[in-house]
């Protein structure tokens, strides 16, 4: 009924609001449509990318070799994997400032296992760090410090006794918060269509979605 005879990716916001909210989660075969929308990258041919080893600078190319095999190793296959190897080299040489961190693989992954192709998963790695993790992978981390200090102000305001706990433990927010937001939460959930739905609330809320699942 919502639908109405549309396409998913031709609902405003708040009409995909009302359908996630209804429909508990976005089914796959509207997933992949509406993923490839907000994320901006158009349909592609589906073929590998091309010439992206040679290009990649020899520190990234290695950590990514080692990467690959212990990146979500029960859910991806071997296609899957090379796919994932060839799109994080090409991204090294796209963005020479980011060039290759730890939790770019993740979010590759997790656009890979929802069935984008890799030209695809490339736009959309390129549209994620710009827009949601800004700043987070260059080498002062300013991004990845400046959004934990916003999550530290919303922890004192929103849940006061949480954050006073804290600093009687002593426990920087850092340790606990920088690895969910350098991976988009890919990481410390495991079932692949858990994390799926928490990105279709990231996707159809914007980049504050991050901090709203944090706190």
């Amino acid at each position: 009924k919502i639908l109405g005879g549309r396409q998913p990716d031709e609902l405003n916001r708040q009409q995909m609001r009302v359908l996630f909210a209804l429909a508990d989660r976005i089914p796959w075969q509207y997933r992949l449509v509406c993923w490839a929308h907000w994320l901006k990258v158009a349909e592609e041919d589906g073929q590998p990318l091309e010439g992206c080893e040679a290009a990649a600078p020899e520190t990234c190319r290695r950590q990514i070799e080692k990467d690959v095999p212990r990146t979500r190793p029960g859910d991806l296959n071997e296609k899957q994997r090379a796919a994932l190897g060839r799109v994080l080299l090409r991204f090294s040489v796209l963005r020479p400032k980011v060039g290759y961190c730890q939790g770019l693989n993740f979010i590759v992954a997790v656009q890979l296992l929802a069935g984008l192709t890799e030209k695809q998963t490339l736009g959309g790695l390129k549209s994620l760090t710009d827009n949601y993790c800004e700043g987070y992978y260059e080498e002062s981390m300013r991004g990845l410090l400046r959004d934990i200090a916003v999550l530290d102000a919303l922890l004192l305001l929103l849940l006061p006794k949480i954050h006073a706990r804290f600093a009687e433990v002593d426990l920087p927010l850092l340790w606990i918060a920088a690895e969910p937001l350098l991976t988009l939460f890919s990481r410390e959930l495991k079932n692949i269509e858990s994390i799926c739905r928490l990105w279709d609330f990231f996707l159809i809320e914007g980049p504050c979605a991050p901090f709203a699942v944090f706190l």
